[in-house]
């Protein structure tokens, strides 16, 4: 019912609910002030304003509050090795591609004497699938005169896709609770962070005036490291010497005997522990300096394995330091019954 169904259902005398009479306009009046203002939903005003609360373009517009702004995703970019008759001329109408995904040439070239010539091109949609491994192109997307083969020599790098929810989220609660004040930790952490393709940032102070920023993310890292230190260094207090380097990875290989609950395969458990092993190495990365033991175990028990019977990281059954640089990384997973 109606907010002047429900007042005028309360009315106690008959002539009061007739139309025109002081009691029927007044309700009315009253009854459509509160329809306006439940349309302008200020009860959910809180799960708006509060990026704790907040999701989709409502998070963004909070983040902003707090000097965080959604990474948008960033198209991939490739060198492409291009053969064919020498002085042809290379424009940026040329694409090539990996199935579906379509790399247009970025600078205008000539093929040279030995026949063939290096020229950078950029996948046109954006997202990480545009990180394609070494020789994956293969073709040209049409037939383009004196041109004849067309790989790319090395895996392109720097596609990544639009920041989701949790991870804004995790970046306004970080920036909140690293505060920046003219060149602090949470100062070089938030612009660290707020490079497309980074995931995690680490910042030390290894004596006056030196920052340490370490980093992981997705893509080319030497080159990600770069565009990081670019950015931090237009910002950076003056007088402050700022390294950026990628975070060293820490290979983890897990080796398990479990027991299988009946009418599961061995080889779909490896999988479902590959999956959440990934994960959990994944959210731990740079939130703690130990792979714990008996956090592995955790993700061993998988749906439809029983009992977990023995297992160890790189050989053995204790759990794995890490320095301050480093963060673990999946390797090999042996499952045997």
């Amino acid at each position: 019912m109606t907010y002047y169904e429900n007042m005028k259902k309360a009315l106690q005398e008959s002539g009061d609910m007739e139309i025109g009479s002081f009691a029927a306009d007044n309700i009315a009046a009253v009854a459509a002030e509160m329809e306006r203002i439940r349309a302008m939903e200020i009860d959910r005003i809180p799960m708006r304003i509060f990026p704790t609360l907040a999701s989709g373009e409502d998070l963004t517009l909070a983040a902003t509050n707090f000097g965080v702004e959604r990474k948008e995703a960033t198209a991939a970019m490739v060198g492409l090795l291009i053969e064919g008759e020498a002085g042809t001329r290379i424009t940026n109408e040329v694409c090539a591609c990996c199935g579906e995904i379509v790399f247009r040439i970025q600078e205008e070239g000539i093929i040279l004497e030995e026949g063939s010539i290096i020229l950078p091109a950029k996948a046109e949609e954006t997202g990480k699938m545009g990180n394609i491994a070494a020789e994956s192109i293969t073709e040209f997307a049409a037939s383009y005169a004196g041109l004849e083969r067309v790989t790319n020599p090395l895996a392109a790098f720097g596609g990544s896709d639009r920041e989701n929810d949790e991870e804004l989220r995790l970046r306004v609660i970080q920036r909140w609770q690293n505060p920046g004040t003219g060149g602090s930790k949470g100062d070089y952490l938030s612009w660290a962070l707020s490079i497309p393709g980074v995931m995690r940032a680490r910042v030390f102070n290894p004596s006056a005036g030196n920052v340490s920023v370490y980093i992981i993310g997705e893509g080319d890292m030497e080159v990600l490291a770069e565009e990081t230190a670019a950015f931090i260094e237009e910002r950076r207090p003056i007088g402050a010497n700022v390294s950026v380097q990628p975070a060293e990875k820490v290979i983890i290989n897990v080796s398990a005997k479990v027991q299988l609950k009946e009418g599961f395969a061995q080889e779909n458990i490896r999988q479902e522990i590959i999956g959440r092993l990934d994960a959990f190495f994944a959210e731990q990365a740079f939130l703690t300096d130990t792979v714990s033991y008996t956090r592995i175990a955790e993700q061993l028990f998988a749906e439809g394995v029983a009992d977990v019977v023995s297992y160890t990281l790189n050989g053995t059954a204790a759990s794995v330091s890490l320095l301050q640089n480093q963060y673990a990384a999946l390797g090999t997973v042996e499952i045997s019954v």
